[in-house]
């Protein structure tokens, strides 16, 4: 598998071929928030894929750590870990996303769409690692 090539406009299956996609998409729930509108991680028992608008992510004491665009994913981190981090993600506006259950990330029965799915949420999980670590650089510094 070549993760360089993209076949999708999601973080979650940029690497699956449109038949993979629409066969998982088919398990997942849209969802519609209004401005304001709060998701609590300890809630949702899946991963969340914003599909318009953005969502902002707040620590649990109010303290905004960075926004997820539309493509984006959040949420994953559950399905490595019970210990989920005490943050919430709050709709900057009319918001569309997508909840793809963690359950049915888990059980997908065929290998090839399997690695393609763990490769995203590596990718993901690196990009907020990378995100995380160079918060506070100054890139003319570089």
């Amino acid at each position: 598998m070549n993760i360089f090539i993209r076949n999708q406009d999601n973080d979650l299956f940029k690497y699956l071929s449109d038949e993979d996609m629409a066969k998982l998409m088919s398990l997942c729930e849209k969802r519609s928030l209004k401005a304001g509108e709060v998701i609590y991680p300890r809630d949702v028992a899946a991963v969340l894929i914003v599909q318009s608008g953005r969502l902002s992510r707040y620590s649990a004491a109010g303290i905004k750590g960075g926004n997820v665009y539309p493509g984006e994913l959040d949420l994953e981190a559950g399905l490595f870990s019970s210990d989920i981090p005490d943050y919430y993600l709050k709709a900057g506006g009319p918001v569309e996303i997508l909840l793809c259950p963690y359950e049915v990330i888990e059980n997908i029965p065929e290998p090839k769409p399997r690695a393609q799915i763990q490769a995203a949420l590596n990718d993901s999980l690196c990009l907020k690692i990378a995100q995380m670590t160079h918060k506070n650089h100054d890139e003319d510094a570089y």
